[in-house]
């Protein structure tokens, strides 16, 4: 028990010197902006409303209601802080280690192999993805989930009961509302039945256990199909027309050896792996077959003599199906994060591996002990540098880049990352580049136009958000920066009617609720205007530009007190709104009050030096006040 604890520390150490430097990253822009940083529901907070919405959205093409849920704490707790929420990855990552050697160590009573699959799973550099990557919540929770029922599996196999097997059911229930990952669990856990359990000792004896877990098999087709709803409306799953059957299936042999190769060597690690546009070479092909062919022999040829080989193997080969490709979803080739729990089974082989040699080859156990130490500590060393990469979406993409040049994902996510920074000329150079790539890349295209149409590029925008549309007819968003472009080119009806169509993609934007009471607003319909301001501000009530309009509606209507109500809210939000204070001023002025006009139309000037306007009406007023 001593030995136990004390590895146990040390493994949490070892974590935390790795992954500690997360609590002081970013969001990145792939996305984050999906699951928190732009989603009203998460920010909403945690309450009935947003309960029933977890457990009801198709947001993200997924049925994960215990992620949303999580995040949704996340938010009351940390709002948009993103260390907290990097926190929380982490947290739960060092739960998943510790559980998973406790399991380990119950299961077997082998206490140093139960640590060496640990701390490997611990600070393999794959993992970082799972851990350093906030939308990946769902990868580490689920995990949780994974391990936690396993754990209630083991305890139910020491004195089977229907009532010890009903939490278990409860655990990999709980596991999928987190990631439909889980569906391969009624697997693993036949595999584990047949080492180290060893409740498999002839081939009938398979019959009864396959039997018992038909509850757990009924709970993945339940999961698949609600996986099938998350999808329906939704461009989620790339359809065999795009990347045919037999292109899948070779990607995902290939993939496989792949995965084993950054297993062993994880060198060139990249938040994603291009799709490849043609047949792999036949050389690879064959390549693939042959290791995947022989380990598969191996294993089934020593499944007695070394038990641990047949379910290790397994367990990667089989855990790892519903994310090799066949299914195809978004357009990388494979993922980093899709080896979170599949790559334990390979660290099965070498930990029990390690044991059998040690034990055999007495001469050799301190240069096996050796040996072990240092993989884990290049391996924490790596790990260390490729968290580093996640630290913001600049950083992490220039490295994909590097990987990789011809990542059109890559170059887009950094033309975002410059294009939210506020730097156009390198975000429109990488999303030209991503276009060069790829130019069927509709999110691509939509920020090339933003881009485009605020350097006053208006036709040329129009051009790449009418591209971006033809290619995704329900981009919201395109909607709405099309409407934005066309509104500047004064096609103001044009305008309003995307603006319309963009509500009814997404009746939640406030973007487009704004603009489109901005539009109606400047063709004098001001009544038909203010509900947009309003539903605009309940979604998101510190938004600063439905502010600012709203209020100045109220200015234009000459209701002062409703005009100062809704400048004053959004200088409570953002104290650097010169425009607030103008408009302040101008109220005071219409109220008889100079001397309180002046106080505001100085700090105007001030915030904004040359806002001649508001210049002009300083000495309007200051000349006033001094002639009285």
């Amino acid at each position: 028990m001593g030995h136990s604890l004390l590895l146990s520390l040390l493994m949490i150490a070892i974590t935390l010197l790795v992954y500690g430097q997360v609590i002081n990253h970013d969001f990145v822009v792939w996305d984050d902006p999906l699951y928190v940083t732009a989603n009203d529901r998460i920010q909403q907070g945690f309450d009935w409303e947003s309960i029933r919405w977890a457990f009801t959205t198709n947001h993200g093409a997924t049925w994960i209601p215990l992620t949303w849920l999580s995040l949704m704490l996340d938010y009351r707790m940390h709002g948009l802080s993103p260390g907290g929420y990097h926190l929380t990855n982490l947290c739960w990552h060092l739960l998943n280690a510790l559980l998973l050697f406790h399991i380990l160590r119950t299961m077997t009573r082998a206490l140093w192999p139960s640590f060496l699959a640990a701390i490997l799973f611990a600070v393999h550099p794959l993992n970082v993805e799972s851990v350093a990557w906030v939308t990946e919540r769902k990868d580490v929770l689920s995990a949780f989930f994974w391990f936690a029922t396993t754990g209630l599996y083991v305890r139910y196999v020491r004195g089977p009961s229907p009532t010890k097997f009903l939490p278990v059911i409860v655990g990999m229930a709980l596991g999928l509302m987190a990631k439909p990952m889980l569906v391969t669990l009624p697997f693993a856990l036949l595999l584990l039945d047949f080492w180290p359990l060893r409740r498999i000792q002839t081939y009938r004896s398979w019959v009864p256990l396959v039997k018992e877990k038909l509850p757990l098999v009924g709970l993945a087709i339940l999961s698949a199909a609600l996986t099938l709803w998350a999808q329906r409306g939704v461009i989620a799953a790339i359809p065999f027309d795009v990347k045919p059957l037999p292109l899948r299936l070779e990607n995902a042999l290939v993939s496989y050896v792949a995965y084993l190769h950054k297993l062993f060597w994880p060198a060139g690690l990249s938040a994603y792996y291009p799709y490849p546009d043609s047949s792999f070479p036949l050389w690879q092909l064959g390549l693939a077959s042959l290791t995947l062919g022989g380990a598969s022999w191996l294993a089934w040829r020593f499944r007695q003599q070394l038990p641990y080989l047949l379910t290790g193997w397994l367990w990667f080969v089989g855990t790892l199906v519903p994310v090799i490709g066949i299914v195809q979803v978004a357009g990388h080739a494979m993922a980093d994060r899709f080896t979170y729990v599949p790559a334990i089974g390979i660290f099965l082989i070498i930990a029990w591996g390690a044991r059998d040699m040690a034990l055999r080859r007495p001469p050799f156990r301190w240069g096996l002990v050796s040996a072990c130490a240092a993989a884990v500590i290049v391996l924490s060393v790596l790990s260390h540098s490729q968290v580093r990469h996640w630290r913001d979406s600049i950083a992490l993409f220039q490295h994909a880049v590097e990987v990789r040049e011809d990542n059109s994902l890559a170059h887009a996510c950094l033309g975002a990352a410059f294009l939210r920074q506020g730097n156009p000329i390198p975000a429109e150079k990488h999303l030209t580049r991503a276009l060069e790539i790829n130019p069927r890349y509709p999110e691509a295209l939509n920020d090339l136009g933003t881009i485009l149409s605020d350097q006053g590029r208006y036709a040329e925008a129009v051009a790449r958000l009418t591209q971006a549309l033809a290619l995704s007819p329900n981009y919201a968003e395109a909607r709405n920066n099309l409407g934005l472009a066309l509104a500047r080119m004064g096609r103001s009806a044009e305008a309003i009617e995307q603006y319309r169509v963009a509500i009814s993609l997404d009746p939640r934007s406030p973007k487009a609720l704004n603009n489109l009471g901005a539009a109606l607003a400047q063709q004098g319909r001001r009544e038909e205007a203010k509900p947009y301001f309003l539903r605009a501000l309940a979604i998101d009530p510190g938004n600063a530009d439905a502010l600012d309009n709203l209020g100045l509606l109220y200015y234009e209507l000459k209701d002062y007190a409703n005009s100062r109500a809704s400048f004053e809210r959004g200088l409570r939000h953002n104290a650097m709104n010169p425009k607030a204070f103008f408009f302040l001023g101008m109220i005071a002025v219409a109220e008889g009050r100079d001397r309180e006009a002046e106080g505001y139309f100085s700090r105007a000037v001030k915030l904004a030096p040359d806002f001649e306007e508001a210049a002009e009406r300083l000495r309007e007023v200051a000349a006033r006040t001094r002639r009285n």
